[in-house]
């Protein structure tokens, strides 16, 4: 008893002496690293308290780290984010989730009323009305590209913010909408239920980097080294993803991956089902595929809706993370679903 006792008050001791850093994040799979970085004290190793602060639109999120209410963000990409990183506010340092082909993270779904009315492939979307949760997000970004793989006016396309899923989801029911996008959680039981049709899983249509990490000019500044801490606990988290997750073979049966996927359930507040169907590649060390980062600039500048004087590398700070590309990842991503 008196050694748990020392234990225990070497442990609030150390804590005590923690530096506290603030992260903003969505209850999102894609954000799984930190959840278990987090659980399995990787942040408390590295002499750091973690506190994770949840938002419910990747702005908000983008905006709180800007603002210094948090230190680094994990999140989508958006035209709000590449306006503030051509103020030199923000910087992304690592690479998130990807939206890799074979892997079901995000996905078109299509109301019944537009299904019996004709829209039933991607190629179809032409002048068709579409729920995103805000103009600019990294849904306007897919369906442009989308639009652009099939040779259509995405300016044609009727958008409408709805800002939560659960809204999107509730116009595709009732029809308000012809299309929605959404995450598999949300996506697959509605159509399981009957209430919409699966389109296309975005990955398959247009493969991208879903989230990064990012962190504010000024906080890499004044705390580069706690900056340092967090990816390094950061990395620590994702190495486990990786090794429970993206293994040839699959992870059935894994006792490591049942204990992670307790672990992102807790965080997420989704149930082990609705998180099978929607874990996505992730790279271990976090690299920045910067093909990527310059085809999202040039695409978001295209759609006017980007300041046009920013550019990748204003965007990209590579002192804490190594560039790769997406199409070298699409490569690696295919490899582990045959």
């Amino acid at each position: 008893m008196r050694l748990i006792a020392a234990l225990g008050a070497l442990l609030a001791s150390a804590m005590a002496h923690a530096e506290t850093i603030k992260i903003s994040s969505s209850r999102s799979t894609g954000s799984a690293p930190l959840y278990i970085a987090l659980d399995r004290n990787y942040f408390r190793d590295e002499g750091l308290d973690a506190q994770l602060i949840y938002f419910d639109s990747a702005q908000a999120g983008q905006i709180a780290v800007v603002s210094g209410d948090t230190e680094v963000g994990m999140g989508g990409m958006s035209g709000t984010f590449y306006n503030l990183v051509a103020k030199d506010a923000l910087k992304i340092i690592a690479g998130g989730s990807r939206e890799m082909p074979g892997f079901t993270f995000s996905a078109y779904v299509v109301s019944n009323r537009a299904w019996e009315a004709g829209l039933k492939a991607p190629k179809d979307l032409a002048g068709r009305s579409a729920g995103i949760t805000t103009v600019g997000s990294i849904f306007s970004y897919t369906l442009q590209r989308t639009a652009d793989a099939y040779g259509f006016s995405f300016s044609g396309m009727r958008t409408v913010p709805l800002q939560t899923f659960t809204n999107i989801a509730s116009a595709v029911r009732g029809g308000a909408v012809d299309i929605g996008t959404l995450t598999a959680p949300t996506a697959l039981p509605l159509v399981q239920r009957g209430e919409a049709r699966l389109l296309a899983w975005m990955a398959d249509e247009t493969p991208y980097m879903a989230s990064g990490i990012f962190t504010s000019a000024r906080t890499m500044q004044t705390k580069r080294p706690v900056i340092e801490r967090f990816m390094r606990a950061w990395r620590r988290g994702a190495a486990d993803y990786v090794s429970a997750f993206l293994q040839p073979g699959g992870y059935e049966g894994k006792p490591e991956a049942k204990a992670l996927l307790e672990i992102i359930a807790r965080h997420t507040k989704l149930d082990e089902a609705e998180i099978r169907m929607s874990l996505p590649y992730i790279d271990a060390q976090g690299r920045i595929p910067i093909d990527e980062i310059e085809r999202q600039v040039e695409v978001f500048k295209r759609m006017k809706m980007i300041d046009g004087a920013v550019t990748a590398a204003q965007a990209v700070d590579t002192s804490f993370s190594e560039l790769s590309t997406l199409e070298a990842e699409i490569t690696a991503a295919r490899a582990l679903k045959r």
